[in-house]
């Protein structure tokens, strides 16, 4: 398997890797709405601004994620190890997603391998992330993987009314 940067060549991939995925999201453990997040749209903006990273086996997407350095502002709110530090020295991990006819091979796993490596080489010191606060097999995944848990808090919902209860994650990166 191959893990790297999304380009515009690969959006007819993505959209059939979507169309495997999103109808199988469970909305009660992720908060995600078909339709609405995450969409083909996420995606183009992501490829666009060089943060969507795609784990590919055998000419097929397998896995992606969003790497960047947006974070909300109820991020503020949350017990980081170092609270004070810029956003520049942190990668945010946005809409993990595996195909449901590979999960369970790791690929979640090597994708947060890959957004650690990184971040040390963009000299960052810390990987940050949500989830919803049901989604417990993405929770067991962070901490098996040395993420540190930070708090609960609240997040706008996709749809826009109200929030979702999430829970945060750190990895704090050794010099």
């Amino acid at each position: 398997m191959m893990i790297r940067k999304a380009e515009a060549a690969d959006l007819s991939a993505i959209q059939t890797f979507y169309a495997e995925v999103v109808p199988t999201i469970e909305f009660e453990i992720t908060s995600w709405i078909p339709g609405v997040y995450p969409s083909i749209d996420t995606a183009e903006k992501a490829i666009e601004e060089q943060t969507m990273h795609l784990a590919v086996l055998d000419g097929r997407v397998v896995g992606s994620v969003i790497l960047n350095h947006d974070v909300d502002e109820e991020y503020a709110e949350i017990a980081w190890q170092n609270p004070q530090l810029p956003a520049e020295q942190i990668v945010i991990v946005h809409t993990l997603m595996t195909s449901p006819n590979y999960r369970n091979r790791g690929i979640a796993r090597q994708l947060l391998n890959y957004a650690e490596h990184l971040a040390k080489e963009q000299n960052c010191q810390a990987i940050r992330l949500d989830t919803f606060a049901a989604n417990h097999p993405a929770q067991q995944l962070y901490k098996k993987l040395g993420y540190r848990y930070c708090g609960a808090g609240d997040l706008p919902s996709w749809q826009g009314e109200g929030t979702d209860a999430c829970v945060f994650f750190e990895l704090v990166l050794a010099d």
